[in-house]
Parts: structure tokens; C-alpha cells; sequence
């Protein structure tokens, strides 16, 4: 049996550790005081520490625009209902998030929430209660359900959180679903047994076929009573015809030697760890490899290379391919690369230059961080209009289930990309990179995220052979 290796967010036993690139230029001129790095959210402008969803101006969770917004003046699905009616979902397939009875079909799901915003009682698994202030704004709590396949969320409807608010005073309710963010205050139905059941529905998302995160966000006062948190479809997709099969990622830049790892899914989102056979062509073929598992490794040979997926469901043939582009003879930009600060981990400059990033244990999900400042003469490279690869080796002396994301802001805004590593074993390295044209360069300033979701203390990464290439054509 071939088996093709996916990482899975296992609740519990994840740490996050983000690292970036960061360079600060906001000073006055003839200061050289460098200043404090400020913690922030993937895809946040650095500033004072953001809300999720924002894009670095401070506003408030949901107010950025939903996928398709031309004006950012739109408002969203659940503002966009006044007198809202609720679907009848009597016949509807139901996979549970939450519910007391174990006998319904559930999605194997961690309760949790972002950076400590939510209380949870010890004797009753279905109260939550607010923070006084989320992410420094108002009250309220981010109850958060994680650790299913990644995209599954894309075979369902509607999304139903059925909640007894009668001890919560309620001022906004939000859904998100990383990182596209829809307010559903008006969107629910009065139950006869005094609980509300607020919908929205999963199309509205774009971020549903890839996203492993769905949370709630409510804001106000008190505590609330989880009755029933569901997804509704029309029949099970579980039981549905596989139509076909896709992989990803469905494009990549690597470097002579570089790996990647494809995962493959069918027409249902779920993840193929069985009987996938992968066939490389194209010119970089030669000296290159692919596992049974997917790990591509290739080789010295520039050009393009052509990755297929084939597998077989009921007796149909499916296949999905994709295109690898290896690269030449480069020369690195980076001479030097400095730790200039981190948030809620350790990091150990090492004697041979690798560096050491140890979560102390309290960072929720983008909470841990470290920066690093790139040297002057790699920033003066990077301008307007460059096409920039940037890559770091990632390994680790313990096993670690990891999600990584890597982006370049704030003043390079041209780059804005998620890279995915499955979980590491002790004593495994992998390359991490992330590829874009530059553009709106402000100050000489860039940011690249590493982010590993979960709070458990101890866990470390170490980070080495940053690089950073101008590969413009």
C-alpha cells in the first residue's frame, strides 16, 4: 500500500512556533536604536499587536472585506440579512463539532480557543465563558474546533451553532474560518426550549477547501451553553461518487537538492494515504525522486518537472498533475541574519549559526514568535518589481505535529503565500520556502512568518541555511 504523507493539527499535542524576518526602518534618521519587535497575526502589518482578521489598520475582527468585496464598503453575508430566515435542515446529513451524544456522527474535534480568549468550565464541557478584552478590544471569547482534514468543510452547507445565550450578553457574533471572517448576528432562529441556533452557510467562505479551523467568535458578557455545533449537507459526503482527484501543491519553485511533500484528495476533500503512484517527467526528471508517501527530492538538473498522480476508485482511473520548476546555478543574497526579539519562546543563537526556537508553552495559535533581521546588503538587492525565493531549513530534536506559514510583509507586500509541513520526527529536516514579486517597498522592511500551532512547552525547531535569491527573469 502507497501512502502519502498529510499533516493532521492534533489537539493537545501541537506547539506553534512563528519566526519571521524582520527588518525596522520607522526610526528617525540618525537613530540606530532598534526597536522592540511587536508580536502579530499572519498577514498584519507590524504594529500594536492585532485582532485575527486584521490587516494591520486595528480594526475589529470581520471587518475586513469577504471574498469578492471591491470597495471594502460591503458588508458582510450576516449584515447583509434583516429579516432572516432559517433553512429547514430536518433531512439534511449532520456531522457534529459538539454534541452530547456520542452516537451521532462527529468530526473528532479538539474544543480550544486563540490566545487564552475563552474560559472553559472544568465540570461542564459545554459552558464557555468571556475574557474582558479579546486581542486588547472588547469582551467576549473565540471558541475554536480544529485538528479535521484539511478542505472537508467545503462538502457542507451550512454551518449551525445551536447556544444558550440566555447568561451572555451579546453585542456581535462572527464565524471564522481562516481567515475569511463573516458576522452571523442576525442570522439565527429562537428555539422552543429557550437556546438560539445561528447559521451561515459554507459557500461564503473561500477558505473552507483548505481550511482545518472553524471558530466562533462572540462578543460580549458572561457565559454561554453549547447545545449543538454541526455541519449540515444534503447527503453524507462521505457516501458520495469520487469524480476525480487533485494535488498539491499545484505549483512550486525548489531548489537544485530541494523537497517538497504533495498531498492528493478526492472530490470530497478527503486526504488519499493509500494506493496514490506518482510518475515524474519533464526535463528536471533526471536524478530526481518521489516516495511512495509523495516526498519529491530533485536533483541537480534545471527545468521543469512534470509530477502526475494516478489512483483508482471503483474502477475508475483518476489522475491530476502538476508542474515543479527547478532552479539554475544562484548566488544567495543573505550573508548574515541576526535574532532581533521574539514573543513566548526561546531562541539560542547557536556557535554554527543555526538558531534554536523552544515554545515556552503559553502561546495560543499565532501567540509564539521569533524575528530575525536580514543584513543590508541583501535588503538593498530586494526593489520593486523583484522575483524574490526565500528559503530555510527546518528540523527537530523531538517529534512535532507542525503547520508553517511563511509570508513576507510590511513593505514588501508582494508576497503573501502558506507553505504547509507535515509533522516532523526527531532528527528530520526539511526545506521551507516561499517565492513572489516584490512590490510597494517601504523603508527596506520585511517580515516572514513560521507559525506552529499549540501550547505545549518544550518542543524546539532549529532553523538554518536561510536564503534568499533574486530569481527575476
Amino acid at each position: 500500500m502507497k501512502k502519502l504523507k498529510h499533516f493532521a493539527v492534533l489537539a493537545g499535542s501541537l506547539f506553534m512556533l512563528t519566526s519571521s524576518l524582520f527588518v525596522s526602518c520607522a526610526n528617525d534618521a540618525g537613530d540606530d536604536t532598534p526597536e522592540t519587535p511587536v508580536q502579530t497575526n499572519p498577514g498584519d502589518d507590524q504594529g500594536d499587536k492585532p485582532k485575527p482578521g486584521d490587516d494591520g489598520d486595528n480594526t475589529k475582527p470581520g471587518d475586513e472585506t469577504k471574498p469578492g468585496d471591491d470597495d471594502g464598503n460591503n458588508t458582510t453575508p450576516g449584515e447583509e440579512i434583516t429579516d432572516f430566515v432559517a433553512p429547514e435542515l430536518g433531512n439534511y446529513f449532520k456531522k457534529y463539532f459538539f454534541t452530547t451524544d456520542n452516537a451521532l456522527p462527529n468530526f473528532g474535534c479538539t474544543k480550544t480557543t486563540w490566545d487564552g480568549n475563552a474560559v472553559f468550565a472544568d465540570d461542564d464541557v459545554s459552558k464557555v465563558s468571556s475574557v474582558d478584552s479579546m486581542w486588547g478590544g472588547d469582551g467576549g471569547f473565540a471558541l475554536v474546533y480544529n485538528g479535521f482534514a484539511k478542505g472537508v468543510l467545503a462538502n457542507y452547507e451550512y454551518i449551525v451553532y445551536t447556544l444558550d445565550t440566555s447568561d451572555f450578553a451579546t453585542s456581535r457574533m462572527e464565524v471564522k474560518i481562516p481567515d475569511v471572517q463573516i458576522n452571523i448576528s442576525k442570522n439565527y432562529k429562537n428555539n422552543s426550549d429557550g437556546t438560539k441556533s445561528y447559521f451561515v452557510k459554507v459557500a461564503d467562505f473561500a477558505s473552507a477547501t483548505t481550511a482545518d479551523q472553524i471558530a466562533l467568535l462572540a462578543y460580549g458578557t458572561g457565559s454561554t451553553s453549547i447545545k449543538e455545533i454541526y455541519a449540515a449537507a444534503t447527503e453524507d459526503p462521505d457516501a458520495k461518487a469520487i469524480t476525480g482527484i487533485t494535488i498539491s501543491p499545484d505549483t512550486a519553485i525548489l531548489l537544485q537538492n530541494g523537497t517538497t511533500q504533495f498531498t492528493v484528495k478526492d472530490s470530497n476533500f478527503a486526504v488519499l494515504t493509500n494506493d496514490v503512484t506518482y510518475i515524474l517527467s519533464g526535463d528536471a526528471a533526471t536524478g530526481s525522486t518521489i516516495t511512495d508517501a509523495g516526498l519529491l527530492t530533485v536533483g541537480t538538473t534545471a527545468g521543469d518537472l512534470i509530477v502526475t498522480a494516478k489512483y483508482t476508485a471503483n474502477g475508475k482511473d483518476f489522475t491530476a498533475q502538476t508542474t515543479i520548476k527547478v532552479l539554475g546555478e544562484l548566488t544567495n543574497l543573505l550573508k548574515t541574519i541576526t535574532h532581533r526579539g521574539d514573543s513566548q519562546v526561546t531562541v539560542a543563537t547557536n556557535d554554527d549559526g543555526t538558531f534554536t526556537v523552544t515554545s515556552n508553552g503559553a502561546g495560543g495559535d499565532w501567540g509564539a514568535q521569533a524575528f530575525f533581521t536580514l543584513d543590508d546588503d541583501c535588503l538593498s538587492a530586494l526593489t520593486n518589481g523583484k522575483n524574490v525565493f526565500i528559503s530555510v531549513d527546518v528540523e527537530t530534536a523531538t517529534n512535532v505535529n507542525a503547520f508553517m506559514k511563511l509570508q513576507v510583509n510590511n513593505g514588501y507586500k508582494g508576497i503573501d503565500n502558506n507553505t504547509a509541513i507535515p509533522s516532523l520526527n526527531a532528527g528530520e529536516k526539511r526545506t521551507v520556502s516561499i517565492t513572489g514579486t516584490l512590490s510597494e517597498v517601504v523603508n527596506g522592511e520585511i517580515v516572514l512568518l513560521f507559525d506552529f500551532r499549540g501550547t505545549e512547552a518544550g518542543k524546539t525547531i532549529t532553523l538554518s541555511n536561510f536564503q534568499v535569491f533574486d530569481i527575476t527573469e
